[in-house]
C-alpha cells in the first residue's frame, strides 16, 4: 500500500508539468468497415511516455489527472493535436478520415468547449464532420439530463457524437434516445462475451439491434478473433476496431497504412453486406 501511494503521489507531481516537457503523443487505432475492409477513421488514444518508469497505462494516470485538476488542459492538448495531425494527413494523402477522441467528464462539464472545439477546427481545418467526439456511457450517467444539454450544444459545432463503452453502464433507453449520438461503440466486454451462450450474446444482439432501430451507426471495440468479426457481421454491426486489424499506431505509421490502401484482407470478411441494408 504504501508502494501504491508513493508512486501515485510521484505520478501526480510529474503530471503537473508533462505536458511542458512534451511528455505525452497521441497513438491511433484504426477504425474498420466490417463489411468492405476499408479503414474509414481512427481512435485517438493518449500516451505517456515518463522519463523514468516509462509508459504509463492511461488507466493509471488520467484518473489522477482528474484528480488533480489537469485532465481538463491534457485533453485540450490531445483534442488539438488529434485534429490537427489527421487534418495533415488529409492533405497529404488526399484520403479523408474521421478521427474520434474521448472526452472527459470534466471537459464535458467545461461551458467553454463548444467554443474551444470551434477554435481549434478553425485553426487547423480540419472539418468538422471529420470529428468525433467520444463520450463514455458512465459519464453520461452520473447527470443524463445536463449531459444531454451539452451534448445538443456540441452539435450546433457541426461535430459527431459517439457514446463510448457503450453495454458497460446502465443507462436509460429513453435517455439514449433523447442524446443526440451518431454512434454507439460497443464496450470491449460485451465484445468477449461473444461465442458465448446465453447472457453474453444476447447482449451483443440487443445492443446492435438498438443501435439499428435508433439509426445509429454501431462501432465494437476490441475484436480480437475472426469469430468475433464473423458474429458481429451477422447481427449487422457496421464497424470495429481491435487487434484483429490493427494495434494503436503512431502518426506516421497512420500515413503509410493509409498511404497503401489501407485495407482489411477481404476473404476474411467473405461475401454479403449489412442485414439491414445500411449504406456503408
Amino acid at each position: 500500500m504504501n508502494d501504491t501511494l508513493l508512486r501515485q503521489l510521484e505520478l501526480k507531481a510529474a503530471l503537473r508539468d508533462a505536458l511542458a516537457r512534451t511528455e505525452f503523443e497521441l497513438v491511433y487505432q484504426p477504425v474498420m468497415n466490417l463489411w468492405t475492409g476499408a479503414i474509414v477513421g481512427v481512435e485517438a488514444l493518449l500516451r505517456w511516455r515518463h522519463p523514468t518508469r516509462g509508459t504509463v497505462s492511461p488507466a493509471e494516470f488520467v484518473p489522477l489527472a482528474e484528480e488533480i485538476g489537469e485532465i481538463t488542459q491534457i485533453g485540450y492538448w490531445a483534442l488539438r493535436e488529434a485534429c490537427q495531425q489527421i487534418a495533415n494527413l488529409h492533405r497529404r494523402t488526399a484520403v479523408s478520415l474521421q478521427v474520434a477522441i474521448n472526452l472527459s467528464t470534466s471537459q464535458l462539464q467545461d461551458p467553454g468547449l463548444t467554443q474551444c472545439i470551434s477554435a481549434v477546427l478553425a485553426e487547423t481545418g480540419l472539418a468538422p464532420s471529420a470529428l468525433i467526439l467520444e463520450i463514455a456511457e458512465t459519464a453520461v450517467m452520473q447527470d443524463p439530463e445536463s449531459a444531454i444539454d451539452h451534448a445538443h450544444t456540441l452539435k450546433t459545432t457541426g461535430v459527431r457524437l459517439a457514446i463510448d463503452d457503450f453495454g458497460a453502464g446502465q443507462l436509460s433507453a429513453d435517455h439514449i434516445r433523447r442524446f443526440p449520438a451518431d454512434i454507439l461503440k460497443i464496450d470491449k466486454s460485451v465484445v468477449d462475451g461473444i461465442g458465448a451462450q446465453g447472457e453474453g450474446q444476447a447482449l451483443t444482439t440487443s445492443l446492435i439491434d438498438l443501435a439499428a432501430t435508433l439509426k445509429l451507426r454501431s462501432v465494437a471495440e476490441g475484436i480480437e478473433r475472426i469469430e468475433q468479426l464473423d458474429r458481429l457481421r451477422e447481427l449487422g454491426c457496421d464497424f470495429g476496431q481491435g487487434y484483429l486489424f490493427s494495434a494503436a499506431v503512431e502518426v506516421h505509421q497512420l500515413d503509410r497504412l493509409v498511404s497503401q490502401g489501407g485495407r482489411w484482407p477481404r476473404n476474411h470478411l467473405g461475401n454479403g453486406g449489412p442485414s439491414n441494408n445500411r449504406p456503408a
